[in-house]
């Protein structure tokens, strides 16, 4: 393998690893969001379920815990969203991705 080879198949690999580290982040925006909206709207059963513990320690972790999930996945889903709104990133993409910036606008 000569130099010119070697340079090419370099570059191959780090535009392939670009692309898929995209798409990852772009798969857990994904799952973050519909982490945090099913914790939206679902909130009234996890709160009903509270009576089921017997002391009021537990009750309040429980409640804590359903609220600190579901706003550090909405807020994590928006952060990831805002690093993947730059247009130029799926430019030279040669693959399909069904709306990239879905993430931001169903946060909107």
């Amino acid at each position: 393998m000569d130099m010119e080879e070697q340079a090419l198949l370099t570059s191959q690999v780090a535009k392939s690893l670009e692309i898929w580290t995209i798409i990852s982040s772009y798969n857990i925006a994904l799952v973050l969001l519909l982490l945090g909206s099913i914790l939206h709207f679902a909130r009234g059963f996890f709160l009903d379920s509270r009576r089921y513990f017997k002391f009021n320690v537990s009750r309040d972790n429980w409640g804590i815990m359903l609220n600190l999930l579901k706003d550090f996945s909405l807020f994590g889903s928006f952060g990831i969203s805002m690093l993947l709104i730059n247009p130029d990133m799926f430019g030279d993409a040669k693959f399909p991705l069904p709306f990239p910036q879905l993430v931001l606008f169903s946060l909107g």
